[in-house]
């Protein structure tokens, strides 16, 4: 019915207590290194991706019609023939592109598309303009 009490005794409450406070800290210094980053930089680096940041659900929606057939079983199916190496490469390159075509985006359009039908439909205005002036 349970497992052995080994596993329910002081040291598996113990260890849990430990790895809880581990992880926390773990989580504080990586908040910290980030921020430091953050600060060192002044943002230069990571402002890049404030555009990407404004057209999130336009992203999000986009890279799910892109890869979910790609990796899924109704489409192609690679998600077993493709290494855990080879899918962190997909990652970057699909997002590096994401974060190009957001920058190019913005030059020309105030909102996402999807993000400014979100806007009008909430607003009831159709209307809301969507080029820069």
């Amino acid at each position: 019915m349970f497992p052995p009490n080994a596993y329910w005794g002081t040291n598996f409450y113990a260890s849990n207590l430990v790895a809880g406070w581990i992880n926390l800290i773990f989580m504080i210094v990586q908040t910290a290194i980030f921020f430091e980053v953050w600060y060192l930089l002044r943002g230069r680096l990571l402002s890049a991706l404030a555009n990407a940041g404004r057209m999130s659900l336009t992203l999000y929606i986009g890279q799910s019609i892109v890869f979910v057939p790609i990796f899924y079983n109704f489409g192609f199916g690679l998600w077993d023939d493709v290494t855990a190496m080879q899918m962190a490469l997909v990652a970057v390159i699909g997002f590096a592109i994401q974060v190009a075509g957001a920058n190019l985006w913005f030059r020309f359009f105030q909102y996402g598309p999807l993000e400014w039908m979100w806007r009008a439909a909430t607003q009831f205005n159709p209307n809301l303009p969507i080029r820069v002036k």
